[in-house]
Order: C-alpha cells, then sequence, then structure tokens
C-alpha cells in the first residue's frame, strides 16, 4: 500500500505496518511525515520517505520498531529529508536492518534528543549531513552498522551532550568518524573497523579527531611523507667502518605509499651495483661498492636530488 501525507499515530495506540510505503513532501512548515507517540508501534519493510521534512518522528513516552525499511529522503537537494529519524522526549526507538539516507547537509540521519533511548543494529547510514547525532541526555547504541557518504562525519555530540551516552560496536566507519572535538559524557568503543583512507581524502581540517580505538591504527597508516623518507634515510645512511660478514642475500625494505617492497642486493667484487628506490614520491639513487673484504663495505647514499650512479 501507498500512503500520501502525514500521519499522526496517537498515544495510547498500538500496531503496525507491513510492507507500506508512506510518502510526504513538505510545503512550507516541515511536519514529520509520521510522528509515534503510541506503544507499542512496529513498520516492517516500509518504505518511509519525506521532502523537506522528518521522515519519523518518535515523541511522548512511545516504543517504535522499525525493521527492514528505507527511511530518508526522496533523492538529493530539495528532495532530501531533515532527519530520517528523530527520537525525543522519553520515547524508545529500535532501528533493525534499516537503510538510513538522504538528508540534508546540517543534519544527521538519526537524531537523538531529550530522555530519548535508542537502538541502531546492522543499519547502513549513508549520504546525510551527519549519521548518528546525540544530545542532552538521550542514549544510543550503534552495533553492526556501516556509516559511509556522509557529508561533515559519522558520529556528532551535540552541545549539552555532557549527560547522552553512546556505545558504537562493530561498526565500520568510512570517512570522518567524529564532527568535532566534542564527545557525549559517555562514550563506549569495540570492534570497530575505520577507513583511514577515506578519512584523510575527504577531510584536512585541524579537527579531524579519531575515536580512542582508531588512534593507534590511524597513527601507524598515516605516517607523512617526510617521516618515511627519514626512516628510509636513516636505513641507507653513510655507515663507514661497519663490518657485514656477507652481503650476499641482504634484504632492503622500501617503502613506496603504504606498500613495502623487497629488493634483494647481491654486490659483485670489484664493481658497483646502482639501484633505484621510490621514497614517498621522490627518487633517490643508491650506490653500493663492496670493498676488497666484505667485513669492510661501504654503503653510500646520493642526496634525493641526484640523477644516480656512483658517488
Amino acid at each position: 500500500a501507498s500512503l500520501l501525507g502525514r500521519w499522526s499515530i496517537s498515544q495510547n495506540s498500538q500496531g503496525s505496518f507491513k510492507g507500506t510505503t508512506c510518502v510526504y513532501e513538505a510545503e512550507g512548515v516541515a511536519w514529520p511525515c509520521i510522528i509515534v507517540r503510541g506503544d507499542p508501534w512496529l513498520f516492517d519493510n516500509c518504505q518511509l520517505r519525506s521532502a523537506g521534512a522528518y521522515s519519523v518522528m518518535c515523541a511522548r513516552a512511545s516504543s517504535t520498531t522499525l525493521r527492514r525499511c528505507g527511511i530518508g529522503g526522496l533523492g538529493s537537494g530539495a528532495r532530501k529529508a531533515i532527519n530520517a529519524v528523530i527520537v525525543m522526549d522519553a520515547s524508545w526507538c529500535l532501528i533493525q536492518q534499516c537503510q538510513i539516507e538522504e538528508t540534508v547537509y546540517a543534519h544527521p540521519g538519526v537524531r537523538m534528543i531529550e530522555n530519548s533511548r535508542g537502538c541502531l543494529e546492522n543499519c547502513t547510514v549513508e549520504r546525510n549531513g551527519y549519521g548518528v547525532a546525540v544530545d542532552n541526555n538521550a542514549k544510543v547504541s550503534v552495533h553492526g552498522c556501516v556509516l559511509r557518504n556522509n557529508d561533515h562525519a559519522a558520529f556528532y555530540a551535540g552541545w549539552s551532550a555532557a549527560s547522552a551516552e553512546i556505545i558504537i560496536k562493530g561498526c565500520t566507519v568510512h570517512g570522518r568518524v567524529w564532527h568535532t572535538h566534542d564527545r557525549p559524557g559517555k562514550l563506549s568503543e569495540c570492534d570497530n573497523r575505520y577507513s583511514v583512507q577515506s578519512m584523510t581524502m575527504l577531510y584536512t581540517d585541524t579537527e579531524d579527531i579519531l575515536p580512542t580505538e582508531a588512534e593507534a591504527f590511524a597513527e601507524e597508516q598515516l605516517e607523512t611523507q617526510e617521516m618515511k623518507s627519514q626512516r628510509l634515510r636513516r636505513k641507507i645512511r653513510l655507515s663507514r667502518g661497519n663490518s657485514f660478514p656477507d652481503l650476499r642475500g641482504m634484504e632492503t625494505s622500501f617503502i613506496e605509499g603504504t606498500e613495502r617492497s623487497q629488493s634483494v642486493l647481491t654486490p659483485d667484487q670489484g664493481r658497483s651495483l646502482s639501484t633505484k628506490a621510490s621514497i614517498s614520491g621522490f627518487d633517490a639513487s643508491l650506490a653500493v661498492r663492496p670493498a676488497r673484504s666484505h667485513s669492510n663495505v661501504e654503503w653510500m647514499s646520493e642526496s634525493l636530488r641526484s640523477q644516480g650512479g656512483e658517488p
């Protein structure tokens, strides 16, 4: 069934929508497509869509389950929703296996405020201003979700979120994780995966703050080019008088971007071997000249601006 317009579900009511499409295109005032005040209500395998309005609003002391639904806007531009789901007052909302998408640039897909409670399980949250936002005394858990292609960040803590709580477990986050330095009063993270590459490509300002769990991983992966160059230069710097019993089979690691490649140097007595390595976008020429005895080998590294050859 397809239902057009706004739907208000009153207190002291209960029921379910199954396989239903609800669409509301706002003209002027941004009323919600569906406002739930009753307890309990189930929406199963539905499309709940709005343009310029809220798709689902959970208010008062309502209890709502959204399962296997597509929730959000009708498309891009003016056909986006304000919020896909907003949970407020003292209401409860369980969102399972849903597609949360297409909210306007400055608004989240799921917004938890006031004294609301909620849980997202195995959902995809994409193409929103933010993925999930929490404020006031709201509490929400986000389990096994994928958050990607959101304009600002996957998560947002409001200005009054000192008493709010969010649990993030087993999620995959592409792009920026948190919008600002602000965090809810209670934050718990466990078994999450973060796409560092897209995080750095999309956002470069000083507020790129990762949650605690991601910091160690990002620190290891996001070395600057200069750090990589310095590390390789240390490995191949001049080291006169060092003793190497045998150079045959010695492996030297070169770092190119985030990939590691192995180059085996087996110098021949009485002649020099020149090889080039790519160090973070620069060409470095390494010349290895074996001495008369393998016990006295001279490693010589030309400057990064040289063209190669023996020094």
